[in-house]
């Protein structure tokens, strides 16, 4: 497998919408998921997955155990391993980007669910080959992720990135711009106090570039080779 795997045809129906699987990398999976409005995902977990979301359009409430809160266009979260949250589409058609690391789709604890599924009750994605060009962005993350094209979708603008040095990183430091790791993880440095390095970040994660410049003193860039979808903000 190439390193990022382009696939964009398994589609999957929710109770809430659907989903398809837009790549693949060794440690990743990247699925476009589109919500109607005032429905929610269950209230669930992955015990073992990394998992991020971008909102590529509309607003939407995050419940977990004892807050929410609301995200709108252009806006990421990052959920920890364990953490249950709910997802529910506060607009006409909320459309989310989700990055999950491992690509495991056995790794769900459903704690309540609307829709009265189980745990064990996952839904069979379908295969769209003669058909995958009506998905939602098709066309888009095809140019972004085959083609090394800069693409805009809604007010937000995407392009596939390779970072191998800290100067490439600080290079993208514009604004508010993001980054969604696919491949690759960066590891402690020297200042780190035991002898082993330790994974700082890696795919799976969404991080801002402000942020991740604040890491640089504590990251070893020496075998850094991260893939990762730059979203510009304006």
């Amino acid at each position: 497998m190439k390193v990022i795997d382009f696939v964009g045809s398994e589609l999957t129906q929710k109770p809430w919408g659907e989903e398809y699987l837009v790549c693949r990398t060794e440690s990743a999976a990247l699925w476009c998921l589109s919500l109607n409005k005032n429905t929610s995902t269950s209230f669930h977990c992955h015990p073992l997955k990394r998992t991020g979301y971008v909102v590529l359009n509309g607003n939407v409430n995050i419940e977990f155990m004892s807050s929410n809160r609301n995200l709108n266009t252009g806006e990421f979260i990052n959920f920890r391993q364990g953490l249950f949250h709910k997802t529910t589409a506060l607009s006409e058609r909320a459309l989310i980007l989700e990055i999950e690391s491992p690509d495991n789709k056995a790794d769900l604890l459903r704690l309540e669910d609307s829709s009265g599924r189980k745990s064990s009750n996952l839904e069979i994605p379908v295969e769209q080959l003669n058909q995958n060009k009506k998905l939602p962005f098709f066309a888009a993350f095809n140019e972004i992720l085959n083609c090394g094209s800069k693409v805009q979708i809604f007010e937000i603008t995407l392009s596939l990135v390779k970072f191998s040095s800290f100067k490439e990183v600080k290079d993208k430091s514009i604004g508010s711009n993001f980054l969604m790791l696919l491949h690759g993880t960066f590891f402690t440095n020297h200042t780190y106090p035991l002898s082993k390095p330790q994974r700082l970040l890696g795919s799976g994660d969404v991080i801002s570039v402000v942020n991740l410049i604040r890491m640089k003193h504590v990251i070893d860039f020496s075998n850094a080779c991260i893939y990762a979808i730059l979203f510009e903000v304006p």
